[in-house]
């Protein structure tokens, strides 16, 4: 309600003592949709800022104001030098002008999201601050006043109609209105005098700051919650410009901070819920110690070339089957299965390991959240986010981050290019002969790299979630089942002429996984 007609006619009034027989010594603005004037005359000054963003408008008055050495370009030269020789409000109109050299209007129109500055000579628009609102050119100061409706001739009359008679009576003050019985009452000079009254009231105004949600409201008409007053329209639009920006940026921190603490909430959610069904697949797979001892116990009656046979399972008395590679001899058979039991129960202890972590995080992030939520100051929330690394500075940000996106798995490092370029330098500048290297087949995607480390194999649990991860980072992202390829490194070449990321594999195997990130 800070540009309102009533509040904006007396904030004339007192720019009138302020600016009369100063003159214009800049104007200028560095920042978009921010205008910055200054009066002067000998040591006395004024310093106007006009914030005419489409979302926020108002008007502030600093004591003193230093302008940027870059990024900052002067408006309006034609004012430069020139007196100010009175304010010129518009009836009932969300506007007014500084006058100069009794020839130049520097018209401010505070109209919510069309809100802009003009210049005017002998009333011709001769230059505007934001050149993308429109035909503000069209517009003339001399038909800004708007006049009062006489409402004696009406028999009864409602919200509506008042406000058709009273331009001025925003919905603030309708709301005032109503709430004082208008609506209900059938008098029509219970109504009238209701109307004389709030007129009265807002000509002769006190300036209320009161505190709605996450911001403050600005309004001339008293409330039922507590509120700071002010009986000087240029103070209270100073304490109202300040306490709207503080909390301004308090609640953007707080959303920056909450939104992305959330993103990773969800997240380990996922990774929870994935990883939980993926334990129970393990657990249900059957025991493959078990298959093992019972193919060694039963060799002799293992024909060479079966691809699975029926033998009696003595640990539960019944006859069960088990798959066999037919390339291999049962002994080979019953090895292939002692290693899945070892790598089976390794990725269960790291499953429930990593399940475990998560829930921790889930449980830390929830509480971060709320503490968050209840922060009502920002030099705090900074340090509080500073403190416990959810936030950092564009350049640490960016001197921090890893050239590739890094993983690591039963203590096996995976690295992911991020790009083509960063493929090619992942695979050939920092991948070893002995790596493993992985792609998603025959489409788009990153390339990854599991390092090698002397002397171990590669698991084959991290070669599971090596793939996962090859096939999330590329165009199969989305599907239930991807293809990938992996082979050591040694394998991987690049001929002259081959475009970033492409590259000849000579050598490979496949791997069929669900996509995933960790």
């Amino acid at each position: 309600m800070h540009n309102n007609y009533f509040f904006l006619r007396k904030l004339a009034e007192s720019l009138e003592e302020r600016l009369s027989g100063l003159s214009s010594a800049a104007c200028f603005s560095q920042n978009k949709d921010e205008l910055i004037l200054a009066f002067v005359k000998g040591p006395a000054e004024f310093w106007i800022k006009a914030d005419l963003k489409n979302q926020f408008s108002c008007l502030s008055f600093p004591d003193e104001f230093r302008r940027a050495r870059k990024n900052s370009i002067d408006i309006f030269p034609e004012i430069i030098g020139k007196e100010v020789t009175g304010i010129q409000t518009y009836a009932h109109e969300r506007a007014f002008s500084i006058i100069l050299d009794h020839e130049i209007n520097l018209l401010f129109k505070l109209f919510g999201n069309n809100s802009n500055a003009l210049l005017y000579q002998e009333d011709r628009c001769i230059n505007v601050f934001k050149h993308d609102s429109g035909d503000e050119n069209k517009i003339n100061p001399e038909t800004l006043d708007r006049t009062i409706r006489s409402h004696e001739d009406h028999s009864s009359f409602s919200l509506d109609k008042l406000r058709e008679m009273i331009p001025s009576f925003d919905k603030n003050i309708l709301t005032y209105l109503e709430s004082k019985g208008f609506t209900d009452s059938k008098n029509l000079k219970i109504k009238k005098d209701m109307v004389n009254d709030t007129l009265v009231l807002l000509n002769n105004p006190v300036y209320y700051i009161y505190p709605v949600k996450d911001t403050v409201k600005f309004s001339l008409i008293p409330g039922d919650r507590e509120a700071r007053h002010f009986t000087h329209p240029v103070e209270a639009l100073n304490y109202f410009y300040l306490e709207y920006h503080k909390l301004y940026w308090l609640n953007k921190e707080k959303d920056t901070l909450i939104r992305t603490l959330r993103k990773q909430l969800k997240k380990s959610k996922n990774y929870i819920v994935n990883s939980r069904e993926k334990l129970q697949n393990l657990k249900t797979a059957g025991n493959y110690k078990q298959f093992g001892d019972i193919i060694m116990a039963n060799l002799h009656a293992i024909q060479p070339g079966t691809a699975n046979v029926e033998l009696f399972d003595f640990y539960h008395n019944e006859n069960v089957r088990i798959k066999l590679k037919a390339n291999l001899s049962p002994q080979k058979n019953a090895e292939n299965y002692y290693r899945k039991a070892k790598n089976q129960k390794i990725e269960i202890q790291t499953l429930e390991k990593n399940i475990q972590a998560r829930i921790s995080q889930v449980q830390q992030l929830n509480e971060f959240i709320e503490i968050i939520g209840n922060h009502n100051d920002l030099k705090q929330l900074k340090m509080f986010a500073s403190k416990n690394g959810l936030s950092k500075k564009k350049n640490e940000a960016e001197s921090q981050k890893p050239m590739f996106k890094v993983y690591e798995y039963m203590d096996f490092q995976i690295l992911v290019g991020r790009n083509a370029r960063n493929n090619d330098e992942l695979t050939f500048d920092y991948g070893y002969k002995e790596d493993l290297w992985l792609h998603a087949k025959d489409v788009k995607g990153s390339h990854v790299l599991i390092k090698y480390q002397s002397g171990k194999n590669f698991p084959r649990p991290v070669i599971q979630v090596a793939a996962q991860l090859a096939a999330f980072y590329s165009s199969n992202k989305n599907t239930n089942t991807c293809p990938v390829i992996f082979t050591p490194r040694k394998f991987v070449r690049k001929s002259k002429g081959l475009p970033a990321g492409a590259v000849f594999v000579d050598k490979e195997e496949i791997i069929f996984v669900q996509p995933g990130d960790l």
